[in-house]
């Protein structure tokens, strides 16, 4: 049995692997066949938590520590640095006139802007280095962690690659007018015959005719569903704004949940086909992925590449390994895994016609 894990050679002597594999497979968390259901999961969780993902994380507790000492040790030198310009340029400025009272005030200056700028690049660099050293901790605590988290969720693994590429996005009839795309943390796998992907990303496109401003067109969470079974049409969910316009090609469908209406309007190009997927467990499914996410706006596009869904919102999503919080905090992994489980309650919901 594979077991994709990326475990550091100092993580893997503090720990029994072992032990944490026989936990694991005694309730079928390898197995994609036999995966346990989402009540399952949830209610299996604090287990896979006090027995196998803190004999994981523990050892790296010890290492974000020390990383957050580094840290502080730069703010605090960088600090000290900027409270000390005007006593360093005063004592220069006095040192300077005494090895040569004979100089002009534009020769001493030269020395003064030469040190300025010196004292600025390492301020810089101490503000600067922290965050490198906070990226590089939590990447290194997912390349660890996560092969493990996801292990219960199928076939689930974290990528900092591009997982989606734009033509997708753009035929999604969501976005077709972004020129820059940023993403973030990755991933990808299998759940009840649909592939999964999730990704945060920054969509940007030209705000004004310089074509070097650009305006935020999404900023938040993609998931992207390809079901084996190909629907036939095209559905868009939209949230309902003061001016709505039909898309082209597509016409208003009305559905029975007057509640989801007042919240979005659904345009299709096939309203008998738009009506049978979206049964009432779908659009409930719909609306906990904005609760649970808390997002500013939810939108989704149904065609037959598949179903890309566009989660808005500025919050820090799936992160853990935070260097200003314990890797072991319970809350994190408690969310982090209640985000997923979100999306794949909508896959359990799923009826293409």
């Amino acid at each position: 049995m594979n077991i994709d894990f990326i475990i550091t050679s100092n993580v893997f002597r503090c720990f029994n692997f072992n032990k944490i594999k026989v936990f694991c497979e005694g309730r079928n968390l390898f197995n994609g066949e036999n995966m346990q259901t989402i009540d399952d999961i949830r209610r299996d969780f604090d287990n896979i938590y006090s027995e196998a993902i803190l004999n994981i994380a523990k050892p790296l507790e010890e290492r974000r520590k020390k990383d957050l000492a580094k840290v502080i040790i730069c703010i605090v030198v960088a600090v000290i640095l900027i409270s000390s310009f005007p006593f360093i340029f005063k004592f220069l400025d006095s040192l300077t006139y005494n090895l040569s009272p004979n100089a002009d005030y534009m020769e001493r200056s030269d020395l003064l802007i030469w040190v300025f700028m010196l004292l600025g690049g390492v301020v810089v660099f101490l503000f600067i280095y922290p965050c490198i050293i906070a990226k590089k901790f939590e990447k290194s605590v997912k390349k660890d962690i996560l092969p493990f988290l996801f292990s219960h969720l199928s076939s689930f693994k974290w990528s900092d690659k591009r997982v989606v590429s734009n033509d997708f996005i753009q035929n999604s009839r969501l976005f077709s007018d972004f020129i820059k795309r940023e993403d973030d943390d990755s991933f990808k796998g299998q759940y009840k015959n649909v592939s999964i992907r999730i990704f945060e990303t920054f969509l940007g496109g030209v705000a004004t005719s310089y074509e070097s401003i650009l305006k935020t067109r999404f900023e938040g969470v993609i998931v992207v569903l390809l079901p084996q079974k190909k629907y036939k049409g095209v559905t868009l969910i939209k949230k309902k704004r003061l001016i709505n316009l039909v898309p082209k090609d597509l016409k208003k469908v009305n559905i029975e949940d007057t509640n989801f209406e007042k919240q979005y309007n659904i345009y299709s190009n096939d309203p008998i086909a738009a009506k049978c997927t979206l049964t009432a467990s779908f659009m409930e499914s719909f609306k906990k992925i904005k609760l649970v996410f808390k997002a500013s706006q939810l939108e989704a596009s149904i065609s037959k590449q598949g179903i890309l869904i566009a989660i808005s919102t500025k919050k820090d999503l799936f992160k853990i390994g935070k260097l200003y919080k314990p890797v072991v905090d319970y809350e994190q992994f408690r969310v982090f895994t209640e985000e997923l489980l979100s999306i794949l309650e909508l896959v359990d919901t799923l009826k293409l016609c």
